[in-house]
């Protein structure tokens, strides 16, 4: 699953996560890697190609996130209720790419919000879905972090909601002049609201279009 999430963040709100995301870079963690192999921790794989830098929210985005209308939008998108987990600012540099990987436990939905910079759009591998996550590890050691196909769709402003926890994705890497700044807010679900909830759970799970509308680049 994967959709749009459109009216959540005005563009003041926008501007002010796009400064403090730019005054964190400093401090940011540098999370590249050129390590072979793949390691399975909390529910989710991920190999040792590539990565990028990031760096822990300050005020506003710490603000938007637990505060902000963000969850209950979620929650009436999908119908299912949700909680705000994890968040963070990923910086993208040159040659940046993200490995095969998908998202942990209490992390069952992530909205991405590109505040600075075109970044290369994420590739979904719906096909991976039921798969152990031995044998999704083991073919990122195979394809160093890249395997071809996947489903391509884009980061912009406009905040995005997907199922990373349930579908296993990666971003090439890239050349670039400038860095590129995305927010990640993670959410874990608690409760499923209706009985469509079910239905859209598992038509995310199998890449099919259920109640959320499935986007291309």
């Amino acid at each position: 699953m994967h959709t749009r999430l459109t009216d959540v963040i005005d563009e003041p709100t926008r501007a002010d996560l796009r400064r403090e995301a730019l005054s964190l870079r400093p401090d940011a963690v540098d999370g590249h890697s050129t390590t072979p192999g793949f390691s399975i921790e909390r529910g989710s794989v991920t190999s040792g190609f590539g990565g990028f830098c990031y760096a822990d929210p300050g005020p506003a985005l710490l603000s938007w996130h637990w505060t902000g209308p963000l969850a209950r939008h979620i929650t009436e998108t999908t119908g299912a209720t949700v909680v705000p987990t994890g968040v963070v600012y990923n910086y993208h540099r040159d040659g940046d790419g993200s490995p095969l990987h998908n998202d942990p436990f209490a992390t069952e939905l992530v909205v991405l919000t590109l505040l600075d910079g075109p970044v290369e759009p994420l590739l979904l591998h719906p096909d991976l879905a039921d798969a152990p996550l031995v044998e999704v590890g083991a073919l990122s050691e195979r394809t160093g972090g890249h395997p071809t196909g996947g489903i391509p769709f884009d980061i912009r402003p406009t905040p995005l909601l997907m199922s990373g926890q349930a579908i296993p994705h990666h971003r090439h890497p890239a050349s670039r002049d400038t860095e590129v700044v995305v927010a990640a807010q993670f959410f874990g679900v608690l409760a499923s609201l209706t009985s469509g909830t079910a239905r859209w759970r598992d038509s995310a799970a199998r890449g099919v279009p259920g109640s959320a509308r499935q986007l291309s680049r």
